[in-house]
């Protein structure tokens, strides 16, 4: 389990905490569980009858970029980079967000 307390999403919907617990596998440095976990998140942040938003959302981003940035493989930096890329899509597009320094 992850170091990081991620009890945020406890009283919220079944959705959000369906992805708390996916995300607290993030840590896990198989290759083949770290392809299951971001399956998962592409499915729950893609999908028409579940809706990611809020704490849920940034927990999935969170998780997809540590395994982008961590992962030994190839394969699963980029279906990090495309969960990432839905992710983004879903919340509206990351266009006109402000960014730190702005």
């Amino acid at each position: 389990m992850s170091s990081r307390g991620l009890a945020c999403c406890a009283s919220e919907l079944p959705q959000a905490q369906a992805v708390e617990l996916v995300c607290r596998c993030d840590d896990v440095s198989d290759d083949a569980v770290e392809l299951r976990l971001l399956k998962a998140l592409l499915t729950a942040v893609t999908s028409t009858t579940l809706a990611v938003h809020g704490q849920a959302l940034l927990l999935v981003v969170r998780a997809c970029y540590n395994i982008f940035l961590t992962s030994r493989s190839d394969v699963n930096q980029a279906t990090a980079k495309a969960t990432l890329t839905q992710a983004g899509a879903g919340a509206g597009g990351w266009e006109g967000t402000p960014r730190p320094h702005d």
